[in-house]
């Protein structure tokens, strides 16, 4: 048996790269550092200094880039969110109610995923969108699992999240989905799981706002689809047909069928941005599933 040939990098024999000794030890030149620009020369402001002015400068400016991608978000997981409040105290109050049997992954996975992609907006909109994709991907996983259980309530899957044992996401979600063809998913899940360790790709260089738009706009576009994702996961699989009914029984007010036609609206209005990946992953979420 041959012995595996290490993998080595063309990068490895490049001669080091210097700088010129007026770069470091110039004069202090503040006015020539650009916002979030971490020079390590010894002078100028402090690391925390430059962090937080950069972020006040990045949602300064990206509020002006971003403002409709932001507002819709947050509309979005703010309606998200009433029509939950509709609902799930019928889960947890109403001893008639049918729920769901995996109930005790649903709905963790529903809000803290909410609470993820809120965060990812959140630092997104500073210019932390290197920060904000380990988010990202632990909204996905979750709302990939919970359906997973949702549609198989007896595997294994179930008991191993609730004990919190370790759980290998593509050998036990991603290659057990036999319909809808995962391939989307699999797409999905290398990219975030590219951003999230610790790889060439992970990570931001620096808070400059050079570049961020078109990676704010990446993050935008994977929020999106998620909002979409979690939606369904929400009115199709926590909410049961006895949930829904005693919850649309009891309410007094109108605020969840408003919130409703707002999130459809949104929704609309982002899928006609949307590539024909992201369109293609939310109607495989959406798909009935049949699982191996």
């Amino acid at each position: 048996m041959s012995a595996k040939v290490p993998y080595v990098s063309k990068r490895r024999d490049e001669p080091r790269t210097v700088y010129p000794m007026g770069s470091l030890i110039g004069k202090k030149k503040k006015s020539t550092i650009a916002p979030g620009q971490f020079n390590y020369a010894g002078h100028g402001p402090s690391f925390s200094e430059t962090y937080e002015s950069a972020q006040q400068h990045n949602r300064n400016e990206l509020t002006k880039l971003f403002q409709e991608e932001s507002r819709a978000t947050v509309e979005t997981i703010n309606d998200i969110y009433t029509v939950a409040s509709g609902y799930i105290w019928v889960i947890y109050r109403d001893p008639y109610a049918q729920v769901s049997p995996v109930q005790d992954v649903l709905f963790p996975c529903f809000h803290k995923s909410l609470l993820s992609l809120y965060t990812s907006q959140d630092l997104t909109m500073s210019g932390l969108w290197g920060a904000a994709r380990p988010h990202l991907r632990h909204a996905f996983e979750s709302l990939m699992i919970a359906k997973y259980c949702s549609v198989n309530p007896s595997a294994d899957i179930f008991d191993r999240w609730i004990d919190g044992v370790e759980i290998y996401f593509g050998n036990a979600v991603l290659k057990k989905i036999a319909s809808p063809e995962p391939g989307e998913f699999k797409l999905l899940w290398s990219l975030l799981s590219d951003w999230s360790h610790s790889t060439v790709r992970a990570g931001q260089p620096s808070l400059e706002l050079k570049g961020t738009d078109s990676e704010a706009g990446l993050n935008f576009g994977i929020t999106e689809v998620l909002l979409q994702c979690i939606y369904h996961l929400l009115v199709s699989h926590m909410v049961t047909p006895s949930v829904r009914y005693y919850g649309n029984r009891y309410r007094n007010d109108d605020c969840v069928e408003l919130a409703k036609a707002r999130i459809q609206a949104n929704f609309k209005h982002q899928r006609s941005f949307l590539g024909p990946g992201s369109l293609q992953l939310i109607r495989d979420y959406r798909a009935t599933w049949t699982t191996l």
